[in-house]
């Protein structure tokens, strides 16, 4: 893919009776845009036609149409800010991921388990088939209409999405608003970052990064990996399919009596663990290979991101400008120089102190006139220490991956909740209160078992993600990235039937007696080891290698200190 600035840049033409310097001056980036120049779009609208302004390639109406879809606005709840070089399938993935996931698993944890009590007591319909189906469906019709559904009832998000909110057709509006970025950061609320590969080595990109970091004032800065919230679709996707299986398997008594009675099966409980345990393998043969491929480029991009950062340098970023040697290829008219007008700004802002007597803005520009580029040293700094800092915190805060995995994979399991309630009721014999009441604690502990083998199974692909790219840059024989990929998923298959199996045993062993307590030692032994992992006051050493969360301050004066750190 040919190298693009985030946002196509004017054409200008060369006033033959201005300086050069002058002219330079005259387009300098400002902070300050009139009201009529700030323009934010309802987040429904950014996303719709599944993210069609996304796509680089879509040539847009003479009318500037998709200018109008933006509004007058001074407050921004979070400035898009993304490179022009990445699929619009992945961006819209990270941005569903973001925006519509919680509401998404709010939604399908309320509808699992009401809609099987409507469908009881309203219809009288008793299979529990088609309240799960619902449920699912209630998962993906919120997670990818949110947007446009919130906005009938509450305030639409408004974001900043360049190509929305900066005219396209008008040159002079898009020059004033593209020299005006600044004012649309200052303004906003969340910096989300759709990072990809590319992002760091872009000098607009670059630019708004460090437009939002000189703001004194604490505001978050959300960085999502693009191909992170695909590795997260991915695992969504086979949550739904081993969810299912797990219900036919599993729960559906009548078809374990017809499997049973086909086959000749006894019902024994070495049958049923091996019946699971084949339908589940045979599942992760098809999708494990898969998810782990991709995550392992996952790991590649995070890798690749903390170099860019540790040894990051303004003067290697790229522009469109400098690559076309400043001359449009299709007018053969000059285009001012990117990063001439970049680095003019971050001198006035990160160029040195400035002479409280001189006064104000004069001065500085004085100062990086007496000193060209002295902002280069304070500046790499800034982002090499600062946001070096904030991304690694980001990215390795497990708390936070695992919010995305709760909302986009735990969550799938809410539909089996009322399934599992119901379930072995032709095991009961005694019906007292007291054995009613065991009869519902072992059925909600056989529920409550899958979200946390959901999680663990989330945290194992992650990490096994990770000794997947320790494996890969090892370069050992015949050790690609493909037989690499599957080889973590065999590890992580038995990893889980570590976890799951004893539980389905004694669960199973147990059924007519009803005892309770024999089935709640391996799940307590479940839920020490979720804890030990995802709680960072119990969590093991040998079970993970990040280091207690700490504040970050600010190593260069006038940057922000951010003592909450944004989770991706």
């Amino acid at each position: 893919q040919s190298d693009v600035v985030m946002v196509p840049r004017p054409h200008l033409k060369e006033l033959p009776s201005v300086a050069k310097h002058d002219q330079r001056l005259a387009s300098e980036l400002t902070t300050e845009l009139e009201a009529t120049l700030l323009r934010g779009v309802p987040l429904h609208l950014c996303l719709s036609g599944w993210a069609q302004h996304w796509d680089l390639s879509n040539t847009e109406a003479a009318d500037d149409a998709p200018y109008t879809l933006s509004r007058q606005t001074q407050h921004f709840d979070a400035f898009l800010s993304h490179d022009w070089g990445t699929s619009r399938w992945l961006k819209l993935l990270a941005m569903l991921m973001v925006f519509n996931s919680r509401a998404a698993a709010i939604s399908t944890t309320l509808v699992s388990v009401l809609s099987p009590l409507l469908a009881t007591f309203a219809f009288g319909i008793t299979e529990s088939l088609g309240p799960m189906l619902f449920s699912f469906l209630t998962f993906w019709v919120i997670l990818c209409f949110w947007q446009r559904i919130r906005q009938c009832f509450r305030r639409p998000l408004i974001v900043f999405m360049d190509k929305l909110c900066i005219s396209q057709k008008d040159e002079q509006l898009k020059e004033r608003g593209i020299l005006g970025l600044a004012s649309f950061l200052d303004r906003s609320e969340c910096l989300t970052i759709l990072w990809s590969s590319r992002y760091f080595s872009r000098i607009w990109c670059t630019f708004e990064v460090a437009a939002f970091l000189r703001n004194e004032q604490k505001r978050h800065i959300r960085i999502i990996p693009v191909s992170f919230a695909k590795l997260v679709f991915l695992l969504s996707l086979y949550a739904h399919v081993g969810a299912f299986a797990y219900y036919t398997f599993s729960i559906r008594e009548d078809v374990w009596t017809w499997l049973a009675g086909t086959t000749g099966m006894i019902d024994d409980w070495w049958v049923k663990v091996t019946v699971l345990s084949s339908s589940f393998s045979c599942l992760a043969s098809v999708l494990g290979p898969l998810i782990f491929y991709i995550g392992i480029n996952l790991m590649k991009d995070i890798d690749s991101l903390r170099q860019q950062l540790s040894s990051f340098n303004i003067k290697r970023c790229k522009c469109y400008c400098c690559s076309v040697s400043h001359q449009d290829p299709v007018t053969k008219m000059r285009i001012p120089c990117d990063r001439e007008v970049i680095f003019a700004t971050l001198e006035e802002w990160y160029g040195g102190p400035k002479d409280p007597e001189a006064g104000g803005e004069s001065s500085s520009r004085s100062s990086a006139s007496a000193s060209p580029n002295s902002f280069v040293g304070p500046f790499n700094k800034l982002v090499r220490d600062h946001l070096a800092g904030i991304v690694r915190e980001t990215l390795e805060d497990i708390s936070g991956q695992l919010r995305y995995g709760m909302c986009m994979v735990v969550v799938i399991l809410m539909p089996l909740f009322p399934c599992c309630l119901m379930q072995n009721w032709m095991y009961l014999q005694d019906w007292s209160n007291s054995t009613l009441l065991i009869f519902f604690l072992r059925n909600l502990l056989n529920w409550a078992k899958l979200p946390l083998w959901a999680m663990l199974a989330f945290w194992a692909a992650i990490r096994n993600c990770e000794l997947g790219l320790y494996l890969c840059q090892r370069k050992m024989k015949y050790m690609n990235q493909i037989v690499v990929s599957c080889l973590m998923t065999i590890l992580t298959l038995i990893l889980l039937g570590f976890a799951c199996i004893p539980f389905e045993i004694v669960f199973f062993v147990t059924r007519d007696e009803q005892s309770l307590f024999f089935p709640l030692i391996p799940f307590m032994v479940i839920v020490v080891i979720d804890l030990c992992i995802f709680v960072p006051a119990l969590r093991c050493k040998w079970l993970s290698h990040l280091s207690p969360e700490r504040p970050l301050r600010a190593p260069y004066p006038g940057c922000r200190s951010t003592d909450e750190l944004p989770s991706i």
